[in-house]
């Protein structure tokens, strides 16, 4: 009995089971990560993200949020609200559309925090608890949706946006005399700086920052049976139109609860690439990863962006910023030349705004003739060579706060490959100007420093059988290149013991003081220096190869033979000088006509240059001449004694050298050349 009774209570638990209905996926306790309701009936939700450049746990927030994202493609989107309010905030991310919501919804001084949808969450609009965040987004996407929204928006060349909104009740009841508005925002994704956890990331990726509203921070009305229309420019705030975006949602304007949300990107956008917000990204050695650039000490991928604030004010009262030396790390695209540098202005476009000045680049610099617009043709991308933009800014825009921002691309063959943002924050207050300097108490007197370089030997006699050489140096003290040309002069005066003379001639281009400047430059460059430094030996051959060009001049042998001796008289110059041809040369050099020309260069001057600062000891200025530009005709042999002024921007006679040059009176190619010391 025992056993059938046994037997029965089997079968029927199996019959319960049979009868029982199979439970669907979707009636399941499911994860939080599962689909609680179709993806088509979920709705999309507006996630405000209040964060802060200074936040440094801003970074750990966003991923966090990035990851939630992911979870439900194309539900979730988050703005990211840089509001000043918060204290976190820097000027280069902050709106006034965000400061007017974080004012709007009493957002506390503390971030990161967030506002779903608008909504109450656990008894409030804003919620900092991340633990809760993905519970809280997750409940939101799984109400059915009770709108649709359509949005389109095309963009013009002059940033002109229009947009089209459209929207239908997607509900089984829809509630028809709901009082709609449509808010319309302006979002971007940027590159810029970020405080992290183990320091500051120059290049972190910052997405969707909320740039400004479209149609007013209050937004407009919307009506289910009419399409919304507005044409508008973006707000000035965005950087590069190409990485904006448009944000439209549809909110309740008695509640302000939003119940729809669309984004569309303007243009191609940049890549997002903080998978990890607590690693600092490090590019690979050169050779094993993509195109990157060093800005100073810090390292920037490919679309991050660098801030200068330095301002320069020249003797004409033109101001310029000037940016950081930025080299180029061509990682594994080293070799694979030629590659075309373009710098050219992403915003503030027309001569009314200033624009592109001076540009190093290419191993030399130059004047931009085009202040839009800047190019150059490289071989390879050599790492040791730098990148300096100067920003002119115009001089009605001197009083005026504002970013500007220059675009530098890497180009082969038409394809982008590497690009960087370079941004010149100017600020009225920052010119550069005497700063009241307060009394120390028992000031120590320093002693005094040597004056750097020092002085070359005097010119040796040509009986050793090698000839002088002397090359005009065109540079200038704001030439970013013109401090290596300087260098390698001087190891090469100390090398060759005074058979290379050297002089140098400042230009208006790079001049930071006038009294620098040599006022007929253009007489001697005629029409050869396009770059600065510009190297011209002999007043023949123009080449920045200057050991090749040492030894081959000095190397040869000397064709005149050339005695120079002077000092200073009663505040003037009173020189002799006499000059032979050398054994072998005396039939070639009688039948040349020749003139003899007298040069004056200054020494230990002290000023500014470009990669030393204001007190450097600048020598071999060129002052002037004595006897017209070219000279006087002169017969070898012939002893000529005078007596002149010193030219009048000579500010210490006593530091000054005297040149004697031997040059073709046609040709101009200067044939021997000696100097003196003048005491």
């Amino acid at each position: 009995m025992k056993q059938i009774m046994k037997w029965w209570i089997i079968c029927l638990w199996t019959l319960l089971i049979g009868a029982c209905d199979r439970i669907d996926s979707d009636n399941r306790w499911t994860t939080e990560g599962d689909m609680m309701i179709p993806k088509e009936k979920q709705s999309t939700v507006l996630v405000e993200e209040y964060t802060g450049q200074n936040c440094i746990n801003c970074p750990q927030a966003a991923a966090e949020l990035k990851k939630i994202s992911r979870l439900y493609p194309g539900k979730v989107i988050t703005v990211a609200l840089h509001a000043m309010r918060t204290g976190q905030a820097r000027p280069e991310l902050a709106s006034e559309t965000a400061d007017f919501y974080a004012s709007e919804y009493h957002i506390p001084a503390s971030v990161p925090g967030i506002m779903i949808n608008r909504q109450n969450l656990s008894h409030d609009l804003y919620s900092q608890k991340k633990a809760l965040w993905s519970s809280l987004i997750t409940s939101r996407v799984n109400i059915p949706a009770r709108y649709r929204m359509e949005l389109s928006a095309d963009m013009d060349k002059e940033n002109q946006v229009d947009i089209k909104v459209s929207a239908r009740a997607v509900a089984e009841v829809p509630a028809a005399s709901e009082n709609l508005g449509i808010q319309l925002w302006a979002v971007e994704d940027i590159r810029a700086e970020q405080a992290m956890p183990n320091g500051k990331k120059t290049d972190y990726f910052h997405h969707n920052v909320l740039r400004g509203a479209l149609n007013g921070n209050n937004g407009s009305d919307f009506h289910l049976d009419k399409e919304y229309t507005l044409k508008a420019s973006l707000p000035a705030g965005v950087k590069v139109a190409d990485n904006a975006k448009v944000v439209a949602f549809l909110f309740n304007k008695n509640s302000r609860e939003v119940y729809e949300t669309a984004i569309v990107a303007l243009g191609n956008g940049i890549k997002d690439d903080t998978d990890n917000p607590n690693t600092e990204e490090k590019p690979g050695p050169d050779g094993q990863g993509p195109i990157y650039f060093l800005c100073e000490k810090d390292t920037v991928q490919s679309g991050g962006n660098t801030i200068t604030e330095k301002i320069e004010v020249r003797e004409d009262q033109t101001v310029e910023m000037v940016s950081q030396l930025i080299y180029v790390k061509p990682g594994e695209m080293k070799g694979k030349g030629p590659f075309t540098l373009i710098i050219q202005k992403e915003d503030h476009q027309g001569e009314q705004f200033g624009g592109l000045s001076q540009i190093c680049a290419n191993g030399n610099c130059q004047d931009a003739t085009d202040k839009e617009l800047f190019s150059v043709e490289m071989d390879d991308l050599n790492e040791s060579e730098f990148i300096q933009v100067h920003y002119l800014i115009a001089e009605g825009m001197k009083k005026e706060v504002r970013d500007y921002s220059v675009r530098v691309s890497i180009v082969r063959e038409t394809k982008e490959l590497a690009f960087l943002h370079l941004k010149f924050r100017y600020n009225p207050e920052n010119l550069p100007g005497e700063k009241p300097v307060e009394p120390q108490p028992n000031p120590e007197p320093e002693p005094e420093k040597p004056p750097t370089p020092q002085p070359v030997p005097p010119t040796p006699p040509h009986d050793n059988g090698k000839s002088n050489v002397l090359v005009m140096d065109f540079t200038g003290q704001r030439c970013g290149y013109c401090i290596y040309e300087i260098r390698t002069l001087e190891r090469l005066q100390a090398e060759y013991q005074g058979h290379l003379l050297v002089a140098g001639i400042h230009t208006p281009s790079y001049a930071q003081d006038s009294n620098f400047i040599f006022e007929e430059w253009y007489e001697y460059a005629n029409r050869r220096v396009t770059g600065y430094p510009t190297l011209i030996w002999n007043n023949k051959v123009k080449s920045r190869d200057s050991d090749e060009m040492a030894r081959q001049y000095i190397n040869t042998s000397p064709q005149c033979h050339s005695i120079l001796n002077a000092q200073i008289k009663d505040k003037r110059i009173a020189l002799s000088f006499k000059s032979t041809p050398t054994l072998g040369h005396e039939q070639a050099m009688t039948q040349r006509e020749v003139n003899v020309l007298f040069w004056v260069a200054e020494n230990k001057v002290m000023g500014y240059q470009a990669g030393e600062g204001y007190n450097f000891v600048h020598n071999h200025i060129l002052r002037g001449y004595l006897n017209t530009l070219w000279g006087e005709r002169y017969t070898f042999g012939k002893q000529i004694e005078m007596v002149k002024d010193f030219p009048e921007k000579v500010l210490q006679p006593e530091h000054c050298e005297l040149i004697a040059i031997i040059l073709d009176a046609k040709t101009q190619e200067f044939l021997d050349a000696v100097k003196v010391n003048l005491q």
